[in-house]
């Protein structure tokens, strides 16, 4: 069952912390003090922004006394049963090195501190998603990359004009990567999905040559393979021509499928999809037939949730001006409002149902509020809601320091 400690854990994970820094400059003998910066004045890189937001008023009539009436049998329309993993991470692929460790014998100790406190509070290895935006480009090497200082890297990364708002790098990984997410399992017991790269779905022998990797080397605490990462976004994105759309989507899905049934794995259902988020909804591809014509590979149905974005598709959006939508129930229940016809359906499927991706907005997030102790406030109420929906796993995004949530 989801544990009070595992979620009291996150708040400390994003609140913004105040430091007093002390200096031996002639004449400056007093702590430098902090205060609130307007919104323009915030230049640091967003995971080390100092901004601080002005806290809402607080709600009119706020509901103080809740009555909790404690049963000794299951009430009418409680949740399927949960973990105490139900809240996990998703790290960008092309971060993957920075979180989790530079290789497999050189891992990240305060990750592997982190995880292992989750594990004994919760009662279960932690679960982590290493995928993104960055997984569809992506290509698999068997050796290590060298770089400008001749250190030997497992990720390389190089930026291209792609049409994404997210900037997102196109990656080369090295199958050392996998050597180190086995080695985190073996010392946390953590759990992993792990994103295939989709963008040339008639070219993917490397995909092919990943998904062996991935299931050879993690083993049982491979979850799943994740196939495409937002493809309903692939036409706006320039990957895909403007008439995409979901019956393209099945095409190319299902010549992925038969070319990975040729390669023998252990596990037939080792699939997670559709992975979709914004233009084509989740429902709309399972009413396509997509259990129809893939359900003996599907074993995880996910889809990716943000409740804001700031991708600058609608004009430069003020934090403040949002700050206050986050402070309330009513963003969690507009969260899941979204699949109340979408849970059942994947529940009588006998599948879970996954947020593989989430967290207070696209696009990095929003300074100020994105590393508050209101957004982590968010993050419980919204997870909560999530679980008495039946969703089986919620995962909170994590991505380099141009990324506010961090």
């Amino acid at each position: 069952m989801l544990t009070l400690p595992f979620l009291l854990s996150l708040l400390g994970t994003a609140a913004n912390a105040a430091i007093t820094i002390y200096t031996d400059i002639p004449g400056v003998n007093a702590p430098l003090t902090t205060s609130t910066a307007p919104f323009a004045q915030s230049t640091e890189n967003s995971a080390y922004s100092s901004l601080v937001l002005n806290p809402p008023a607080i709600p009119f009539g706020l509901q103080k006394d809740v009555p909790v009436l404690l049963q000794t049998t299951t009430p009418a329309g409680a949740s399927i049963g949960q973990k105490g993993s139900f809240l996990g991470f998703s790290v960008e692929l092309s971060i993957a090195d920075a979180i989790l460790g530079y290789n497999s014998t050189v891992l990240n100790p305060p990750l592997l501190n982190y995880l292992a406190n989750i594990k004994e509070r919760a009662g279960h290895g932690p679960t982590i998603r290493v995928g993104g935006n960055s997984q569809d480009e992506s290509a698999m090497f068997p050796t290590t990359f060298t770089d400008a200082f001749g250190h030997q890297r497992m990720i390389q990364k190089w930026r291209v004009d792609n049409g994404n708002p997210t900037e997102t790098p196109n990656i080369n990984f090295a199958i050392e990567l996998f050597y180190t997410m086995g080695n985190i399992s073996a010392l946390v017991d953590a759990d992993w999905y792990f994103g295939l790269a989709f963008d040339q779905p008639f070219n993917d022998s490397n995909a092919m040559t990943v998904a062996q990797a991935a299931e050879n080397i993690l083993g049982k605490h491979l979850i799943a393979l994740q196939l495409g990462n937002e493809p309903d976004l692939y036409a706006g994105h320039g990957r895909r021509p403007e008439t995409y759309h979901i019956p393209d989507y099945f095409t190319e899905y299902s010549h992925f499928l038969n070319d990975l049934q040729l390669q023998n794995l252990e596990r037939e259902k080792i699939i997670l999809g559709p992975s979709v988020c914004c233009t084509w909804t989740t429902l709309e591809v399972l009413e396509a037939g997509y259990l129809q014509q893939f359900g003996n590979w599907i074993n995880t149905i996910g889809v990716m949730h943000y409740p804001a974005n700031n991708c600058g598709l609608s004009g430069v959006i003020n934090p403040q001006d949002i700050f206050a939508n986050y402070l309330t129930h009513r963003s969690a229940q507009t969260f899941v409002e979204n699949y109340l016809t979408t849970a059942p359906t994947v529940i009588a499927a006998g599948l879970p149902f996954v947020v593989l991706e989430t967290n207070t907005a696209s696009c990095g997030g929003f300074p100020g509020l994105s590393d508050s102790f209101g957004s982590a406030l968010w993050g419980i109420d919204s997870a909560l809601a999530l679980a008495a929906m039946n969703f089986s796993q919620v995962l909170l995004h994590v991505g380099g320091q141009s990324t506010s949530y961090n």
